[in-house]
């Protein structure tokens, strides 16, 4: 029998393992017991002792692919990509340095995200007195497996120079920013072994993800589906417009929601009476604003927060679960406002809900692509574990299932005319979540 290579996600709530030997598939998964460094170790290698028994030791490799901007801290302390920490860090930085010095220094605009590099370690710099090593959570985990201090480049994108191959100096030095930082190599170095299985260093979980749906070309369209979602496409060219960074041969273009997985979850336990058609349109639902606990793209307002507008004494449960989809769809309409797109991949989570990708075809006029693997981010570092960066063999393994959702140009009208609407309901309360969030209560 073939070894296993296989991949493992470290996401927001659990760590995934996916791995394949031929024909034979494998899954496992496991929720964090603690939010410690060490205990996210813990389960990495209590799942990784689940896979050598479940696969009677045959595994040939492992990748990994995990979240970006949680830092770990002298292999102590932790801060989590979806924590408040560094919004004036990154005021200061945004203030003090030109979008020219970032595009020849790390060859993107830097974006409106607290959770990048540059302002989580000027953070750390301000609040840590004594700090001395700074690493991704990743870097962590591979060096307590390993014991070898390694990154890949993509994972410290916003401060890893790609022309010179190396974190940008001129950004550490203009910042004063003195950490023993990871060394940086290829995502798919073999960087050790543990327990005999060889350890690839892997990349973030997006870029993994981008990688396992086989979003490959320049025109391919995406949108991967999670706790958070990321709407985006391939590129030739570097945009200056939303996120666009290095990627392989070309560019990535793309934003990233925070609240998609905070919706569904809602929409799950409050309305669970709902609805999978585009039907009850019909109904006038109200427009909701999916800000639930603040926003990235493409508004970048930690203060903004969930919203119904437009609610009637008839509303039931199917009214308020379809808005909740609907407004979802609005965010990623409004971070990539298209409407020459032909097809969009979507993976993730949510890949299967029906509700959702009708209201995707259906605005963006485009067909629905589902990859043959829907766990894209630990599909994306089981290829990687498997061909590295051997591109021509990556796509060989990816193929897609075309949804039959008919394109109604009467329904995408409409929900352009509430689209616009949302994006003036949001306008129009800004302020007053900024003053939502000095309102405190006080409990006696």
């Amino acid at each position: 029998m073939n070894k296993y290579c296989v991949g493992i996600d470290i996401g927001t709530s659990s760590v995934k393992v996916l791995g394949f030997s031929g024909e034979n598939r494998i899954f496992l998964k496991k929720s964090y017991k603690g939010d410690k460094p060490v205990d996210y170790l813990d389960i990495v290698k209590e799942i990784i002792n689940e896979l050598i028994e479940k696969t009677n030791n045959n595994v040939e490799s492992i990748a990994f692919s995990s979240q970006t901007g949680t830092y770990v801290i002298d292999d102590k302390q932790i801060i989590k990509w979806n924590q408040d920490a560094g919004k004036k860090e990154l005021d200061e930085i945004l203030k003090t340095t030109g979008k020219n010095k970032f595009l020849n220094e790390i060859q993107m605009n830097h974006p409106a995200l607290i959770s990048y590099p540059l302002p989580r370690l000027l953070f750390i710099k301000k609040n840590y007195a004594n700090a001395k090593n700074v690493c991704q959570l990743k870097d962590y985990l591979v060096k307590g497996l390993t014991g070898n201090y390694v990154t890949d480049y993509y994972t410290w994108r916003g401060l890893f120079n790609f022309k010179i191959n190396d974190y940008s100096k001129t950004l550490l030095k203009k910042y004063n920013l003195e950490f023993n930082l990871p060394k940086v190599v290829s995502p798919d170095t073999v960087v050790g072994e543990y327990k005999g299985i060889k350890i690839v260093v892997g990349l973030n979980d997006f870029y993994s993800a981008v990688l396992g749906i086989g979003a490959l070309k320049p025109g391919t369209y995406f949108d991967i589906t999670g706790t958070s979602e990321h709407v985006g496409y391939i590129s030739e060219k570097l945009s200056d417009t939303n996120i666009s960074s290095p990627y392989l041969n070309n560019y990535v273009t793309y934003g990233v929601t925070q609240s998609s997985g905070p919706s569904i979850k809602m929409g799950f336990t409050v309305f669970p009476n709902g609805t999978t058609t585009l039907d009850i349109l019909k109904n006038n639902p109200p427009i909701f604003l999916p800000y639930l606990n603040g926003e990235r793209a493409p508004i970048y307002d930690l203060n903004a927060r969930g919203l119904f507008f437009g609610i009637n004494s008839d509303i039931t449960d199917k009214e308020f679960y379809y808005s909740i989809y609907e407004g979802m769809t609005f965010s990623l309409y409004d971070i990539i406002n298209n409407n020459n797109i032909k097809n969009i991949i979507v993976a993730g989570g949510a890949a299967n809900f029906e509700l959702l990708n009708s209201l995707k075809a259906t605005l963006f006029n485009a067909d629905i692509l589902i990859p043959n693997e829907t766990e894209s981010s630990a599909y994306g570092a089981y290829l990687i574990a498997k061909y590295g960066l051997n591109i021509s063999n990556i796509s060989k393994e990816i193929s897609y299932t075309k949804l039959e959702i008919p394109h109604n140009i009467e329904t995408q009208q409409i929900l352009l005319k509430r689209f616009e609407l949302f994006k003036e309901i949001y306008k129009t309360n800004k302020n007053n979540f900024d003053l939502l969030k000095e309102v405190k209560l006080w409990v006696v």
